[in-house]
Order: C-alpha cells, then structure tokens, then sequence
C-alpha cells in the first residue's frame, strides 16, 4: 500500500500537520474530527428511579424502572437488589431497565436497590439509587443496607517524562494506552517508535534537510509496520488522530517548518511509545 502526497500543492508553513492528515489515516480535517469528539463527549448524570404510584394494594403487580439522564454512553449494566427488612427478596424478574416483582401477602415496605454501570469510550460511571415501595400499612422502612460494588480496574502509576518540554510525550503513552487494542499495542508502539527515532537521528546528522521528505518516509514506514505486524489502519486511527490536533497546536507555538522544532516533536513521541508496555 502506498500513499502519495503532492507536497508543492500545501502552502507553508501547515505543510507539516497537512501532511500528518494523511499520516495512516485517509483521514479529513482535524477541525472536523475533533468537533465530533466534543459533540459525543460522555455526559454522566445520576440515573432516578421511577414507578407509576407512591403506595400499592396486596395482590398487586409492581414496575420500577430506571430513567437515564446521562447521554453518549455506550453501554449499561444494572444490578437490582430488593430488601424486605433485612432480608433479601429473590423473587423478582429484572429486564434491562426495569424491574417486576409482586407484593406479597401482608402489607410492608420494600426498599428497591439499584446499582447502574455506565460504559463509554475510555471509562465507566457507577451510581446507586433506591426507592421506597410502600404496601398497604407496611412498617416503617428499615435502614438501607450497604450494597456491595466490585472493585474497579487498578489505577495505572503515572509515568513521568522528564525531558519533554511540549508535553508530547505523555500524550502520546496516554492517547496510545487509550485507544489502540492490548492484543497489538506493544508491538505497534515499539515499531512507531523505532521509525520516530530513526528520523530524529537522520535529522540531527543533517542527513535529512527538508520537512516535506521526513514526513513523507516517515509515513511509510509507519505503514510498514503496520502492516509487519498484521495490523491494519483501522487498529490506531484514533491516536494519529488525536495526534494530528496535538501536532497542529504544537506547529502554532513553535512552528515544525523549522527541523529543529520538528526533531523535538520526534523525539518526545518516541519516548512516549517507548514506555508503553
């Protein structure tokens, strides 16, 4: 698979995030995916519980239901729990929103216990609700036990990069640990960073004299190593991505027409990939 680029044809000095557009991607402005972003960005909210009446009669069918208020999320997990005094009721039917359970034989209140999982893109949310469902002249309710929640996934040690000045390299092991699959990541990360390296080196011996040709070898032999390693540039368009708005800011303080400017740029995601294990 080959790229081409017609350098002439992108005024300077956004030649270089021009070109990065195009880095594994075949991917449009970075204006436009990043507004896609902020438009699908997770807003968590606390989930209410809700039933069709405040108290119900013996021999009646009770629904309570979850109603969402958080949007953009992916997925949702629920775990119902309803307690009788403090004892736990098992004959209840629990769908994905709602629950469904009968009244019994005597008047008494039930508390109704929900645990909601919220997954989206890079994390998840976790809320507790309860309600109060009263049955005849049921007692006064009890106190709400404690409803246990596993823990959640350990929090990765912050890895610090001393000599990075434009912040590159921790966005690059955090964008990179984020988006791209545990199955490839180490191997794709090593690659990338070898090939990163080996154009900073080339820059530095004065071997390479132009941005246009970096950028242009760069971008094959990150192509190279996708494929080397049966990947394909579906597995990591969404770091070039976010790396392309980066790369963009970047270019606006210091300027990457300039090599010099752009050998620190190599040099910090190298260091970024190099640490991901």
């Amino acid at each position: 698979m080959s790229i081409t680029i017609d350098v002439p044809s992108i005024p300077y000095p956004k030649v270089v995030f021009s070109v990065l557009a195009v880095l594994l991607l075949g991917f449009g402005s970075y204006y436009g995916y990043s507004f896609y972003q902020e438009m699908n960005k997770p807003i968590m909210a606390e989930p209410s519980i809700v039933m069709s009446k405040t108290s119900y009669d013996i021999g009646d069918t009770i629904t309570v239901k979850i109603e969402h208020n958080a949007v953009n999320y992916t997925g949702t997990l629920i775990k119902w729990a309803i307690y009788d005094g403090d004892k736990e009721k098992t004959d209840f039917s629990p769908y994905d929103d709602h629950v469904i359970f009968g009244t019994g034989n005597a008047p008494k209140n039930l508390r109704v216990v929900a645990a909601i999982t919220y997954v989206y893109k890079g994390g998840f949310t976790e809320y507790i609700t309860s309600t109060l469902v009263k049955i005849g002249n049921g007692p006064l309710p009890p106190p709400v036990p404690p409803v246990p929640i596993p823990p959640g996934p350990p929090v990765p040690t912050p890895v610090v990069f001393p000599e990075e000045k434009l912040g590159l390299s921790t966005f690059t092991y955090t964008s990179f640990n984020k988006n791209v699959d545990a199955s490839v990541r180490v191997k794709l990360a090593q690659g990338f960073a070898d090939n990163f390296t080996k154009f900073s080196g080339a820059i530095a011996a004065g071997v390479k004299k132009d941005t246009e040709s970096v950028l242009k070898e760069l971008n094959e032999a990150n192509l190279k190593t996708v494929a080397d390693n049966g990947s394909n540039r579906a597995a990591v368009l969404t770091f070039f991505s976010e790396l392309q708005v980066q790369l963009s800011s970047v270019d606006d303080k210091i300027g990457l027409e300039r090599l010099d400017n752009l050998k620190k740029c190599l040099d910090e995601i190298s260091a970024g990939l190099k640490a991901v294990k």
